[in-house]
């Protein structure tokens, strides 16, 4: 499924460290867990941080660079958080860009009124000088070398005195237009990180893609009709008198009688072999279910025995609907609400209140867009829907339903209420479980 060179190499966050042999990814920067493994704590603390094998790591040079080499890699559960990650890394580069062209603007307007300063009056440079300190504060708490770069030249301007005592706006222009090409230089690399993200968040959308296409196929092979009048799984595929062609790639045909359950077996090994070549998070846990599943049915077939492999195979289809409910929980609640605070707060549309306790909080209102809020709402509802009366488990062997309903239901009394963080919290748990 994935494509990837086992190579040994050390990870780190602030979790701790691990060496061990990991999986390259083809388009860089990505590795998979092959094996499970404890992360080496830092010197200090106690208690074992496991990390699943099918999970991943990313190489982070922000989070290297910030941390000076503490932390040189972030760590995502499955694909779907990897693609998230990606999602939001997007996100930021295309606000950062838009942000750098409006500094950019703004900075030439200042360096014109610096060029121009002897034929403006007082209440306008009192005006401009206050709009500059508030650009100059925005910039703060930057971490980026360019913006770092970029406020110095920004600050230089409040003085317009230059070196030798005379009074200079035309100097401190050309200092504060310095501040432009920084920011040119910062919406010139945010495109390329933007353009790379792109590149590599397909990658992970192709790689989940695939994964679902398997389980796809499987769900498609196990619902076709066979023959007119036929509504159960097992009797349109194993009835002696039918023909026996499986989905829609034709390995069988004119297979009839005492021959179909032989035919039967080869067919469900097809699925089987692509099905064990899954190894990515989250859609091991399900794969390495269907195949035990479909093993048993194999042999089955094999056995003649077809008494105990209707209700196998009816088992198998009702388990592969927890895979199509866990994508849309992920790609239609989770991301939507993650990508939507993520981007209110770069809006900066947050507000501050005062708890109980005295203490400052920053909220997010559900007025910043409550038409999107209502969305995410209904897409939960309809989650919760596709749990609650079509994923069955009554004879599944592993049993999860019961918590799912609760973590869903929890979200969704937190979303009601704006508590968005313990929506997300118990949606990740949620998903986490399926």
């Amino acid at each position: 499924m994935l494509c990837y060179i086992p190579e040994e190499a050390t990870v780190q966050n602030s979790r701790g460290s691990l060496t061990a042999v990991l999986g390259r990814l083809s388009w860089g920067g990505d590795y998979m867990v092959l094996e499970d493994g404890t992360l080496k704590q830092p010197r200090g603390k106690n208690g074992e941080v496991l990390v699943p094998s099918g999970s991943f790591w990313r190489s982070n040079a922000e989070l290297r660079n910030r941390t000076k080499g503490k932390s040189t890699h972030a760590h995502y559960a499955d694909l779907y958080e990897l693609e998230l990650a990606g999602r939001h890394a997007q996100l930021f580069e295309r606000f950062d860009r838009e942000e750098m062209r409006r500094l950019m603007g703004e900075q030439r307007d200042f360096s014109l009124f610096l060029l121009n300063y002897a034929a403006t009056v007082e209440d306008e440079r009192r005006e401009r000088f206050a709009l500059h300190m508030g650009l100059s504060r925005t910039l703060a708490m930057v971490r980026d070398s360019d913006k770092i770069a970029a406020r110095a030249m920004m600050d230089a301007a409040f003085n317009l005195v230059d070196a030798t005592g005379r009074l200079n706006p035309v100097a401190k222009a050309m200092q504060s237009g310095g501040a432009i090409g920084r920011f040119k230089t910062r919406r010139e690399r945010a495109a390329a990180i933007l353009a790379y993200e792109e590149w590599r968040t397909q990658q992970v959308i192709d790689a989940i893609d695939d994964h679902l296409y398997l389980h796809e196929r499987l769900w498609m092979a196990l619902s076709m009709a066979q023959r007119p009048g036929t509504t159960d799984v097992a009797e349109r595929i194993f009835t002696e008198d039918t023909y026996l062609k499986i989905g829609s790639d034709n390995w069988l045909s004119d297979v009839r009688g005492k021959d179909g359950l032989k035919a039967a077996a080869r067919v469900i090994q097809s699925y089987i072999d692509p099905l064990s070549t899954i190894q990515a998070l989250p859609f091991r846990k399900n794969a390495a279910h269907v195949i035990k599943e479909l093993t048993r049915a194999k042999d089955l077939c094999e056995q003649g025995n077809r008494l105990e492999l209707v209700p196998l195979l009816r088992k198998t289809r009702r388990g592969l609907r927890w895979v199509f409910a866990l994508q849309a929980l992920q790609r239609e609640v989770i991301f939507r609400l993650s990508l939507l605070l993520d981007a209110l707060k770069k809006l900066r549309a947050v507000q501050v209140v005062v708890d109980d306790a005295g203490k400052r909080k920053f909220v997010i209102p559900r007025s910043a867009a409550p038409e999107y809020f209502a969305l995410i709402e209904q897409a939960l509802e309809s989650v919760r829907t596709r749990v609650r009366e079509k994923c069955n488990e009554q004879d599944l062997d592993h049993k999860i339903k019961k918590r799912v309903e609760l973590y869903l239901g929890t979200a969704k009394e937190a979303l009601a209420t704006d508590n968005w963080k313990v929506a997300q919290v118990n949606l990740v748990k949620a998903a986490r479980l399926m």
